[in-house]
């Protein structure tokens, strides 16, 4: 999937750095908290836990929207409102990312992940082409996330 894409440090373990990694409150790497050895094995590798820089994460996202990684028509489907998340939810899941409406923001598509140490969380503009990323220990990742998209929502009702 990645092949011919430029983004060369994502994977697992050849492309981690421990030096630059984030650590938990306790001072744990990813290793020693979210792998829980130096090594990655197969649960982790099926569950998507692969590690990026953000530099490399923001490539695959606009690589992903402007149909490069995959045809243009799965980018439309990928991006269709299929399953709402929650009963009462504004938010649906397309495949593999939500689909949401916000009042000011417009339609945008978001991604999350984490595992009680870490957390990453991206969100995309189609209107603009803006993507915004972080991420952090525990909850800082959402709470990041969530002001930088009120932001966004303010100066577009400004427009």
């Amino acid at each position: 999937v990645l092949a011919g894409t430029g983004i060369e440090t994502t994977g697992y373990e050849s492309v981690y750095d421990k030096s630059r990694g984030l650590r938990t409150k306790a001072g744990k790497s990813i290793d020693e908290a979210s792998w829980g050895n130096p090594k990655t094995y197969w649960n982790l590798v099926g569950n998507g836990g692969m590690i990026s820089t953000p530099e490399d994460f923001l490539r695959f996202i606009k690589l992903y929207m402007d149909g490069e990684i995959v045809s243009p028509e799965w980018v439309t489907i990928g991006t269709m409102p299929h399953i709402k998340e929650q009963e009462e939810a504004i938010s649906f899941y397309g495949y593999g990312l939500v689909v949401q409406e916000n009042r000011r923001a417009g339609t945008y598509y978001w991604h999350d992940g984490g595992n009680g140490y870490y957390g990453a969380q991206w969100q995309y503009f189609p209107d603009t082409g803006e993507i915004h990323f972080t991420a952090g220990v525990e909850d800082t990742a959402t709470r990041a996330i969530g002001l930088l998209r009120n932001a966004y929502a303010k100066e577009r009702a400004r427009r």
